[in-house]
């Protein structure tokens, strides 16, 4: 028996010269998983900040639903992909893979309800799984390499959702991380010491604090200024957030003492 007889076809095809079809196919293959390493980078901030919209109003289940999906889609996809692949051939169903992707991201960014987003998620698990198996007669250390990828892109998906930090009151919704604000799920926009005076207040609800206080702690105390300027940028706030500036709802006036935030 010559020594080419006792190689495994792995082996043996790790011989053969490096010519321009490999090239052709080292692109083609480069271009595939370019896509496939976008899709796992941009959506980790994206699905993150989806996830965080008031426009969808997510509860913790469906956030939890729309972070996970695709990895479902992935699992589902990558059994398919393997079956269907002995049959009609691994090129074949690397390109439809490539389709579903494409077709399945342009519904994601069309979505307009969580039903569709969620759908949408799941078709590009799928066209993703399905470009990933593992052709038999395969190295174990190859399938662990595989593993440990995919549980370091759920790690970065959900490390985005646990860093962001935002404050609910009622129909109120401040995003700090993102230095937006929203009423009704509508978002209204506050320059930056309205905004400033607006977190603190939220961060403090219950509490009064003075004109002096408050000027101190939002404008510091070695700011130019009266504390005027404090009852200015309320009313402001107020104009923007209160229903009924009046009657307000969550910046309410202590009279003699200063402001409270109720939360």
């Amino acid at each position: 028996m010559t020594d080419t007889q006792q190689l495994t076809r792995n082996e043996r095809l790790d011989r053969l010269p490096f010519n321009k079809a490999h090239r052709k196919l080292l692109i083609a293959s480069g271009i595939g998983w370019a896509f496939d390493a976008m899709d796992v980078g941009l959506v980790s901030f994206v699905v993150a900040a989806i996830a965080a919209d008031p426009h969808f109003n997510l509860d913790p289940t469906e956030k939890s639903w729309v972070l996970s999906i695709g990895f479902v889609g992935m699992a589902i996809g990558a059994a398919l992909g393997g079956y269907i692949a002995d049959r009609v051939g691994r090129k074949t169903v690397f390109t439809a893979t490539l389709v579903i992707f494409g077709l399945a991201n342009g519904a994601m960014a069309l979505s307009w309800s969580l039903g569709m987003l969620l759908g949408a998620r799941l078709i590009i698990g799928l066209g993703l799984g399905a470009d990933d198996y593992i052709v038999k007669p395969f190295s174990p250390n190859e399938l662990v390499a595989r593993v440990k990828g995919h549980l370091a892109r759920y790690e970065q998906l959900t490390s985005r959702e646990v860093h962001r930090d935002v404050l609910h009151y009622g129909d109120l919704e401040i995003d700090e991380s993102g230095h937006r604000v929203f009423v009704k799920g509508k978002e209204v926009t506050l320059p930056n010491k309205e905004f400033e005076l607006l977190l603190f207040f939220a961060k403090n609800p219950g509490i009064v604090f003075s004109k002096e206080t408050l000027f101190d702690r939002v404008w510091g105390s070695e700011a130019l200024g009266e504390t005027a300027t404090v009852s200015v940028h309320v009313n402001r706030i107020r104009e923007k957030i209160e229903e009924d500036t009046a009657n307000p709802r969550y910046i309410e006036t202590v009279w003699g003492a200063g402001y409270r935030f109720r939360g």
